[in-house]
Parts: structure tokens; C-alpha cells; sequence
């Protein structure tokens, strides 16, 4: 009875991981970006979350009524500050724009909350059930899946049924079309990124008591978020729900029967190369055609240039500065060839690493 008892575990963390998922969705329905900032946006939400329940003891439901808001408030300000500006620009620096959000809040999170991993109570019941004979879990893992189930329901009515989501569906596809019938592209986009970060905010308030309340652990959600978005085209919910349970199932089970460290941990990799392999294409197409592919330089390296900067620069690391600034130049220029692999990965090949 050991597969079906930890799979009825994993359930838990798949509902979260959908939870968290059906938030992508919802952004890159709404505006063509793939949020790479979709963990860290929910980490805000469960520390505010947690230091209201924990400090002022506030009710759950009032924590929950700021917390949540204050994630969506930050995707609604990352699209009016960051994407809109970059409307016209390529995909690829969109997406680098979200890393760059990523990076912001992340560090603005250790300098706030330090980066120590903090032990929190769930808010959830915490009895148990039995299902099956000889199987016990925790209720809670149910009361997960339900809230997972009953939003994506949601979601599905909403943007089948409803202007609004029929609008989100044809923005997609064409904002410009969608302008001149009246829909204002920017406010539809605005709407959904604030809806999708809220929901990374509810999936990290409710993962934080199976895992620990830590900076850099929440911010990975968005790792087998993305994975459980991609099983589901970042179109489908139901698709992505699915993709969600099968990914925490899948940890939970090899957690069980893998002794070797790190495999469970590995499965929202191995659900992205799986599904990319099977699919045969990263993401679905759109027929957003006012996008712009990435400039590319020259490429042409000025020798002379290049050695007057090599020799001056020298000069004044033996000559003038101090063995402090020796060390900070030597690391500056340590990370300036790393940054230099990215003009081609990147800039070139138009790959993002």
C-alpha cells in the first residue's frame, strides 16, 4: 500500500504546485510573458502573510486579505513598470526583465526577512484521515487538492464565459485587433498579472508549512510551476491542474523509492525536457506580430582597442590601487567573463541559459 500512500501525499504539494501554475497561465494568456518572478512575487505575500499571523496575530482571513493583495499589487506594478515600457521590445528581453524582477525582490526579501528558514504551523486542519486500509494522511493534503480543484474551476468559467476572459483569450492572439474593438490591451494584461500573482502568493502561504518559510526556497516555486504550466500549453487549467497533481505525485514517490539525493527534487525538470521532447517546440506560437526579434551586434573585436584597455587597466591595478581594490577588480573582471558567454548564448544564438 506504499505507492498509494505516497502518492495520496503528494496530492498536497501538487494542488500548491497547480495553484501556482494556473497563475503563469493567466499571465501568459494575458500578455505573452513567461514570469520567471512568479515564485518570488508569492514569497512577498508569505511573509507578510505569516509575520501578520505571527506578530499582531491577526485572523487568518484578514492575513490572507492582505497578503494576497499585496502579491497582486506587485504583478499589476511589475506589468505598468516593467512590461508596458517594454511592449515593443523582443520576447527574449521580456523575459530577462522578469529575472531582473526576480532579482529585485529576492534581495529586497533577505535584506527584510534574512534568509534563515523559519518553522510555521499550517492553517489548514491538521487531522488525519483514512482513506484505505493501512492508509493515513494528513486532511489538510485533501483540503489542498479541493482549493485547487474549486479555482481552477473558476478559472475555467471565467475565461470561457465572461468577456473579460474571452477578451484575455483574443489579446493573446492579437492586441492590436483587440484594441480596435474597444478592449484596452494594457488593462486586460494589468488584471491578469495581478490575478496571477495573487495566485502565487496563495500557493506559497499554503507550501510554507510543508516545506520551511525561507527566501530562496519560495522564490524555486516557480521551477515546477513553469513545468506544470508547460504540461498544460500555458492554455489549458485543467491541463495544468493535471500537470500539477503528477508532479507532486511523482516527487513524493520518489522521495519513497529513491535512495540516491536529489531525484525528487529533479521531477519539474524532467517533466519540462519530457514534455519539450514529446511536443517538439518550447511554447505555444502567437500571433502577436509586433514583436521585434533581438538586435544583434557586429560581432567585430577591435584589437587595438582591446589591448590599450588590457594595458591601462593593468597599469593601474599594479601601480595605483590599494590590495582591496586589487580584489574587487579582480572579481569585477572575473564576472565580466561570465557576462561576456551571455553575448553569444544569448545575444547571438538567442538562447536564454
Amino acid at each position: 500500500m506504499d505507492p498509494i500512500r505516497f502518492a495520496l501525499l503528494g496530492i498536497g504539494a501538487g494542488a500548491i504546485y497547480a495553484l501556482a501554475a494556473q497563475g503563469i497561465v493567466l499571465v501568459y494568456r494575458g500578455s505573452g510573458v513567461l514570469n520567471f518572478a512568479h515564485g518570488a512575487m508569492g514569497m512577498v505575500a508569505a511573509f507578510v502573510f505569516y509575520d501578520l499571523r505571527g506578530g499582531p496575530h491577526w485572523p487568518a482571513l484578514l492575513c490572507f486579505g492582505v497578503a494576497v493583495p499585496s502579491a497582486a499589487a506587485i504583478g499589476a506594478l511589475t506589468h505598468l513598470l516593467v512590461m508596458r515600457p517594454l511592449r515593443h521590445a523582443s520576447g527574449l528581453a521580456r523575459l530577462i526583465a522578469t529575472l531582473g524582477v526576480l532579482t529585485l525582490l529576492q534581495a529586497s526579501a533577505s535584506q527584510l526577512w534574512g534568509n534563515d528558514f523559519r518553522v510555521v504551523t499550517g492553517i489548514l486542519p491538521d487531522s488525519s484521515i483514512t482513506p484505505l486500509p493501512h492508509t493515513t494522511i494528513g486532511v489538510d493534503r485533501v483540503w489542498l487538492f479541493g482549493i485547487a480543484a474549486a479555482l481552477t474551476t473558476v478559472l475555467m468559467l471565467v475565461y470561457r464565459y465572461t468577456r473579460f476572459g474571452r477578451a484575455t483569450g483574443a489579446v493573446s492572439e492579437n492586441p492590436r485587433a483587440l484594441a480596435a474593438l474597444g478592449h484596452s490591451p494594457d488593462v486586460i494584461a494589468t488584471v491578469n498579472w495581478a490575478a496571477g500573482a495573487g495566485l502565487a502568493g496563495i500557493g506559497a502561504i499554503f507550501i510554507v508549512p510543508l516545506t520551511s518559510l525561507q527566501v530562496n526556497s519560495l522564490t524555486l516555486l516557480v521551477v515546477p510551476a513553469l513545468a506544470a504550466a508547460l504540461v498544460g500549453g500555458f492554455a489549458s487549467f485543467p491541463l495544468t491542474l493535471l500537470g500539477g497533481m503528477a508532479i507532486g505525485v511523482a516527487e513524493s514517490e520518489m522521495a519513497r523509492y529513491v535512495t540516491a539525493g536529489g531525484w525528487a527534487q529533479s521531477v519539474p525538470f524532467l517533466a519540462i525536457i519530457a514534455v519539450l521532447v514529446l511536443r517538439g517546440r518550447a511554447l505555444p506560437l502567437r500571433g502577436d506580430t509586433s514583436d521585434r526579434p533581438p538586435e544583434l551586434g557586429t560581432g567585430q573585436v577591435r584589437p587595438l582597442a582591446v589591448l590599450s584597455a588590457f594595458v591601462a587597466g593593468g597599469a593601474l591595478i599594479w601601480f595605483v590601487f590599494s590590495a582591496s581594490w586589487t580584489d574587487a577588480a579582480i572579481t569585477t573582471l572575473t564576472v565580466g567573463i561570465v557576462v561576456l558567454s551571455f553575448v553569444v548564448v544569448t545575444g547571438f544564438a538567442g538562447q536564454l541559459s
